[in-house]
């Protein structure tokens, strides 16, 4: 094997280290999932959930890191602890946590304070952040689905630029990535809509318009782009 092929493969195991770096585990029930079941089934699918949404806006802003999806629809606090130690990682630094309404809704809330507190100090015994998430319905109350528990993509938008600013803080990131995404894409499907202040684009185009802008590990058929219409700004690439 030649000196050359020997360093680009180092290179690219390099690149491919740096996308995987410093986790971050979203630990939640069906929000986090992105749907739920029975019957309360509306929400995302997982690809819009807010985890994928977070790890869409931190790549864009330069955080080249995985966000976990450890959400599971119907499960509870005490569910979660159970779980927490199969989902941390060595390299976890962030875990987001929504505790969700499900100990109360199953009559299992008398250790909830509880669970949550193990759960804080076991991911801070670990060495990662925690982030507790808000109460979901005073930030996207208006994106609310007809099951009165679940949320529309533009709700799943919201909770992850709730949380953005702070992972990022923990994650130690900098700088901008995709600033070079095209404005135009063709064979594209588009909407418009609105969140506060601000109108954001959406639409769905092959991934090999986007694939240098973004990074080129995005091995996937079509690309899913949201961005704000004043600035430009990416909000969201889910693979469609």
């Amino acid at each position: 094997m030649s000196r050359k092929i020997i360093l680009a493969l180092a290179v690219l195991l390099g690149s491919l280290s740096n996308v995987a770096a410093a986790p971050v585990v979203a630990l939640g029930a069906s929000n986090t999932e992105g749907k739920g079941r029975g019957r309360t089934p509306d929400g995302v699918p997982r690809a819009q959930a807010y985890p994928a949404q977070l790890e869409r806006m931190l790549v864009q802003q330069g955080c080249r890191v995985k966000v976990l999806n450890a959400g599971k629809a119907g499960d509870t606090t005490r569910g979660m602890l159970s779980r927490l130690k199969g989902v941390l990682a060595k390299d976890t630094k962030v875990v987001i946590l929504q505790p969700g309404g499900n100990d109360a809704r199953q009559g299992d809330s008398s250790d909830t304070f509880a669970n949550v507190a193990a759960i804080q100090n076991a991911v801070t015994a670990h060495g990662a952040k925690v982030i507790t998430m808000g109460p979901l319905g005073r930030m996207a109350r208006q994106y609310q689905l007809p099951d009165g528990q679940h949320y529309s993509v533009e709700g799943h938008v919201i909770f992850a630029q709730s949380v953005l600013s702070e992972v990022r803080s923990a994650l130690g990131c900098s700088g901008v990535v995709g600033a070079n995404i095209p404005r135009r894409l063709s064979k594209s499907k588009r909407r418009q809509f609105r969140i506060g202040g601000d109108i954001f684009h959406e639409c769905v185009a092959p991934s090999h318009e986007l694939r240098t802008a973004v990074t080129p590990f995005a091995f996937v058929a079509f690309v899913h782009v949201v961005h704000r219409a004043d600035e430009g700004d990416l909000a969201d690439i889910n693979g469609a």
